[in-house]
């Protein structure tokens, strides 16, 4: 009987602990300090029967005096490690299901390892010193002595810590979870009973130890780690499927961006040339598409911001009257002719002058309206602007209301959904992308603001968004607010200079037009080390526009070389296609003084120069004869053709304006003209395209026999551009292979499919 239920308990134990270490399991502090309890309760469990047979076998004698003692004291320090193990599950410190080495509270759990040590360590001698007894009757062995009360003692003040833990413990949620340390209080109480007053022979405090231990094992949270292995690698081909959906969005940005450029950029410019009515009708239709592609391609990348939560919120002062003026003028253009009756209220009490981002306030308000637009056929849309001021902070109400279509239950449910619009069938012939909503969800959030949205089907609905915005002035004084949007029109910026650095002929060229109408001085670079040259010959530019994406010297590095120039305190606005994921915040935190989008947009083109230029008061036009000196002093450095040994060297004799020889030879005159709308454009474009093709060639070759995969990447990229701004749609194909092939730095497929691709551009020189 002495053993006999040590021998069981034993097993149990045994059982759990090739379980418990078996498995693979999470390295949580709370599976550290349970393989501590499991490990000493199999130890003092064969100690202990080790301890009663010898007892058995060699009777009372100092020798098994001091045996029992160190029993003792191996009893005694079981509930002072389950102590530490409440502390633990217990303290605020503590964070569950985290790796132990990752823990944020390491160092203090570390800490609190010493003064359990130190307290077991003063148990265990003071056990050694005081006297301690054993009875034998018969096959009965019972202890006594000081040393044996002090352990029951020291187990009571135990028990009364776990309990005032488990009272500080707020959290209902908590307190059920560790329901297995009240099991054990109970069962602790009842073995002490047993122990001194009902059957003292067996050890009933040691069978509760292992009881415990058994217990708590399936208390642990320990999920399937072989699950949780399969999850990671999931959430890592997840994070890799974003990134690679990022890169695409990016690529494609610059993609959609460049040739838009020049429809943009010669569109704006035809629309103020002297043309027939007919014709600058057409042009118009050409920016409106343009403008629509162009605000398809910004909700994609707006929402793709969003997500990855690196849409900036950038703060400052603005006018609310001009701002107010700035919405409805442009959805008065959306309106055109539509039967709509368009009313905007704006409470007396709104504040002349706010803090905060105009421009995300005003995209917020034209999604809702424009919203309104799109589903209201005729009717009213009412646009409210209301204010409730309180100290410095204005509590700003943007409300739109229509007697559009209105919206079922159901389709409320998903209205902020991506990508998601309602009875397609019927609205077919409704322009959008179903990004609207979700992008207007998804900036109000940002600025800690509310949106509510009422809706009846056939009726109309009622959006309304709520933003706090900082109060700067109540009354514009001294500020002088606009009653009608400012004109956006060129101003007389003669005298001053501008040096525009891009390896596209075509961007070069685009940017040259528009900038024409400020009456600047204009040069062109066509690469980071001819901008550098410019500067160190001691020219001087009231602003550079640099492209990014260039071979050999990108934009950023061509800035950094710049920099180290002695005195270069020149502005440097980034020129780039790629504007995803807060890639303008990238080049401004690089040193960049601000950065356009490509294509050039008219209107961010004249507030940038607005920004770094002076306007002329007097209207200071340079005379032709200073514009001869200008262009004497200054001239355009424009790139020759060099031999190439990949393509034959003989000169090309035919006319590269026989359209109908193009034709015949696969190029798609056609949709190089469609790209840039303008047979005068289009015959200058193919000409410099047959100039700089050798040397596009000789670069590539040079880039991949040196395994220079980026710059390569950056080449094929300009040249797939030119390609098919020129029509030659297969060498475009190519080129963009080569491309993808140099961004993913597989050179192993850039050296398979070389001979192609030179093969196609030497075809298309012999034309």
């Amino acid at each position: 009987m002495n053993t006999q239920f040590q021998y069981s308990a034993l097993f149990y134990i045994l059982l759990v602990a090739i379980l418990f270490f078996s498995k693979k399991k999470l390295n949580t502090l709370e599976n550290r300090i349970y393989s501590w309890l499991i490990i000493h309760t199999f130890f003092m469990l064969i100690y202990d029967i080790l301890v009663r047979e010898t007892i058995l076998h060699l009777g009372v004698n100092p020798m098994t005096v001091l045996l029992v003692k160190f029993n003792l004291a191996t009893i005694v320090s079981y509930p002072m490690i389950f102590s530490y193990y409440v502390f633990v599950i217990t303290s605020k410190k503590h964070v569950e299901m985290v790796d132990y080495n990752e823990h944020p509270n390491k160092a203090y759990f570390d800490q609190t390892l010493g003064p359990l040590i130190f307290i077991l360590l003063f148990t265990s001698l003071v056990l050694l010193i005081l006297p301690s007894e054993i009875y034998l009757d018969g096959k009965h062995i019972t202890f006594g002595g000081l040393g044996y009360y002090l352990g029951f003692f020291n187990g009571g003040s135990c028990i009364i810590s776990w309990i005032v833990a488990l009272l500080n413990l707020k959290s209902q949620e908590k307190r059920k979870k560790y329901r297995a340390i009240y099991v054990y209080i109970i069962i602790a109480a009842l073995s002490a009973i047993l122990q001194l007053f009902v059957i003292p022979y067996i050890c009933w405090m040691i069978l509760s130890f292992g009881f415990i231990t058994v217990i708590i094992y399936n208390t642990l949270e320990n999920p399937d780690i072989n699950i949780l292995i399969k999850l990671n690698e999931a959430k890592k081909q997840a994070d890799e499927a974003n990134k690679s959906k990022t890169d695409f969005l990016s690529n494609m940005s610059h993609e959609i961006r460049t040739p838009l450029n020049a429809i943009v950029g010669f569109g704006q410019a035809l629309a103020k040339e002297d043309i027939s009515g007919e014709a600058k009708e057409e042009v118009q239709d050409i920016l409106m598409a343009s403008s629509t592609l162009l605000d398809i391609v910004n909700g994609i990348l707006d929402i793709q911001k969003i997500e990855s939560n690196k849409i900036e919120i950038v703060n400052g002062e603005y006018h609310t009257k001009k701002m107010v003026n700035e919405i409805t003028s442009l959805i008065n253009a959306r309106i055109g002719s539509k039967p709509i009756d368009f009313k905007v209220l704006v409470d007396e009490k709104l504040p002349a002058v706010l803090y905060g981002d105009c421009i995300r306030v005003k995209q917020i308000a034209i999604n809702l309206l424009t919203n309104a637009v799109k589903y209201t056929k005729e009717g009213r849309i009412l646009f409210q602007v209301k204010a409730q001021n309180e100290k410095d902070i204005c509590r700003l109400t943007l409300q739109v209301q229509d007697t559009g279509m209105g919206m079922t239950e159901e389709d409320l449910e998903k209205l902020f959904t991506k990508f998601q619009r309602f009875d397609e069938e019927k609205n077919i012939n409704i322009e959008g992308t179903g990004l609207g909503m979700a992008i207007t969800k998804g900036l109000v959030e940002r600025m800690n603001g509310k949106i509510d949205v009422k809706s009846k089907y056939g009726e109309g609905s009622t959006f309304e968004v709520t933003l706090e915005q900082r109060i700067i002035a109540h009354e514009a004084e001294g500020i002088e607010i606009m009653d009608e949007i400012e004109e956006i029109k060129s101003f007389d910026a003669s005298g001053q200079k501008i040096l525009v650095v891009d390896d596209n002929k075509i961007n070069l060229k685009v940017a040259e037009r528009l900038l024409r109408e400020y009456k600047v001085t204009i040069e062109l670079a066509n690469s980071g080390s001819e901008c550098i040259d410019k500067v160190l010959d001691g020219k001087v530019y009231d602003l550079i526009f640099m492209d990014i994406m260039m071979p050999k010297m990108n934009g950023m590095e061509t800035l950094e070389n710049l920099k180290n120039i002695v005195g270069f305190k020149m502005p440097v606005v980034a020129l780039t296609a790629d504007v995803i994921s807060g890639m303008e915040e990238k080049y401004i935190s690089k040193g960049f003084d601000d950065c356009l989008a490509k294509p050039i947009v008219e209107e961010e083109l004249y507030y940038m120069l607005r920004k770094f230029l002076k306007e002329n008061e007097g209207g200071n036009i340079p005379t032709e004869e200073s514009k001869q000196e200008e262009k004497e002093e200054n001239p355009v450095t424009e790139t020759k053709s060099v031999e190439e040994t990949n393509i034959e060297e003989e000169s090309n004799p035919n006319d590269l304006h026989n359209v109908e020889l193009l034709k015949d030879n696969n190029i798609n005159v056609d949709a190089g003209l469609e790209l840039l709308k303008d047979m005068e454009m289009y015959d200058m474009t193919l000409e410099e395209f047959y100039n700089e093709l050798q040397n596009k060639i000789k670069d590539l070759t040079e880039f991949k026999e040196s395994g220079n995969m980026d710059d390569y990447a950056i080449l094929a990229h300009a040249l797939k551009t030119e390609a098919r701004y020129v029509g030659c749609n297969e060498l475009g194909d190519m080129a963009y292979e080569h491309e993808l092939a140099g961004k993913e730095k597989n050179q192993d497929k850039v050296n398979e499919k070389f001979d192609e691709l030179i093969t196609e551009a030497n075809r298309i020189y012999k034309i």
